[in-house]
This record gives structure tokens, sequence and C-alpha cells, in this order.
């Protein structure tokens, strides 16, 4: 099965990852603090050319590739915040996305029928977690994170209905899936270099849904103080076979750029 595939996938990206995080920076234990009394925050804003797709309580699959999304994309929002004071933090991210096919009228000359307008998704992922610093060397960090991530994704499939010659359109909700689920794991950064580093981030929860995880790794540069530019992968995803969606599971997928800002 593809979910039990991707949950050893995740596992062992986990194991690795921590591994050597902590025998890297072990030896940070001994070492002076990095940390600050004073409050710090980032914010990053980002663009993720992720692919949509998964399966239906059906059977059926579906895989919306992420050009099919730009082109019928009417409001996207990728963007994360993170404060941060001594060992502590909260950080929040959120993933938003309206997308719409465009409208379709009528057939013309018709008296009774219906005819399909278009279909439109709105909805994304907000995930809240708050986090303690446990080994910091240098620029290099591991955090530990909990918190919860909440799913929405909602449809509507509209028609054309005409009666009578008089056109009417109708739309129809359709529950996709909503899921509110605690998740636990890690986060942080690897620096190799005097601007360079490896950012990642793992996490593995349950609640609504009966799995969900996430994996982002990749390479960021630090253009100034002020400023690092990340290009990662990300991957979401959910099995939603006992919530009341028409959605068994779900996923996205693809490489990310963005610029956090420290202030």
């Amino acid at each position: 099965m593809k979910t039990k595939q991707s949950i050893h996938q995740f596992i062992f990206v986990l194991t690795l990852t921590v591994t050597t995080l902590i025998s890297g920076t072990a030896s940070a234990q001994n070492a002076d603090s990095q940390t600050n009394d004073n409050w710090q925050f980032d914010a990053q804003i980002y663009i993720w050319a992720a692919d949509f797709s998964g399966e239906l309580n059906n059977g059926a699959t579906f895989d919306v590739p992420f050009d099919t999304l730009v082109d019928n994309l009417k409001m996207g929002f990728y963007g994360s915040f993170e404060a941060r004071k001594d060992k502590w933090l909260i950080f929040t991210d959120v993933v938003y996305l309206n997308i719409a096919t465009d409208e379709t009228p009528a057939p013309p000359g018709s008296n009774f029928g219906f005819s399909v307008r278009d279909l439109k998704l709105k909805g994304g992922a907000v995930n809240l977690v708050g986090g303690y610093n446990l080994l910091t060397k240098g620029k290099s960090r591991l955090d530990l994170i909990a918190g919860a991530r909440y799913l929405n994704l909602g449809s509507e499939f509209g028609l054309n209905v005409t009666f009578f010659g008089s056109t009417q359109a109708v739309y129809i909700p359709i529950d996709m899936g909503i899921a509110l689920d605690g998740i636990v794991g890690a986060k942080g950064k690897y620096a190799f270099a005097d601007r360079w580093s490896i950012p990642y981030h793992l996490d593995v929860g349950a609640g609504d849904s009966d799995l969900t995880w996430q994996v982002i790794t990749g390479i960021s540069y630090q253009a100034a103080s002020w400023v690092d530019v990340a290009l990662t992968y990300r991957h979401m995803e959910w099995d939603l076979t006992s919530t009341d969606g028409i959605v068994k599971n779900v996923n996205m997928s693809g490489p990310s750029l963005g610029a956090t800002f420290h202030f």
C-alpha cells in the first residue's frame, strides 16, 4: 500500500536525520549556549510548487500537477512565523489555496436540463506547534516540537440548471476532508559552512486522521544578517480513511523556494 510505504520512508528519514544531527552536535551540551534571552522572530514567505494527489473512498486516484493548479489558481498563500525566547519557541505555518476552473455557460437553446459550470476548491493546512531547543552549537540547532495540524479541504461542484429557458447557477458543496491532529517531531538546521546550512522539519501525528506526517529538507543560504533564502523539498500527507470526507488519502509534495526574515 502507498500509505505504508510512505510511513516506512518517513521513519527511515526521521531516524537517519535525527541520528546524524545528534551525533554531530552532541558536544553542544558542553558548549556556550547560543540561545537568546530576548525575543527573536522569523517570518517566512515562500512558493511551494506542490503537486496535489491522493485517493478517494471509492478507490479512484487523482493527481493534479503544479502547473494545472497554477492555471486555475485564484488565490494562494504560503507563509510561516516563529517566535523564540531562551530555549522555547512557538511556530505556525499556513498553506492556503483557492482554485476554480473557468466558468462554462449553459448550452444555448435549451429549455430544460443541466450542464457542468465549474469546480471550486478552497482550503489548506495550518500547523501550530510549541518547541524546546535540545541542542545548539554555533549556527546549528535541534528543536523538539509538539502541537497540532488542521486540514480543511472543501469543494463546490457548479451546475448550470435550466428550467423553462431560465438558467441558474447551482453549487453543490463537497466535503473532501477535515482533520485536526496532534503532532510531534523535530526541526532545526545543520550549519556546514559560514553561510550555508541544511534546514529540516520532520513530524508525525494522528487524531481525526489515522496518520499524518511531514518532512522538509533542503539547503539555505544566509544572504544577510536579516534574511536567509532556502530551496527545499516538502511532503505532507494524510490518511483520512476514518473521516467523513470523500478523500481516503491526500498528499502535497514538491520543491519550495522562500525567504526568511529575522527581526
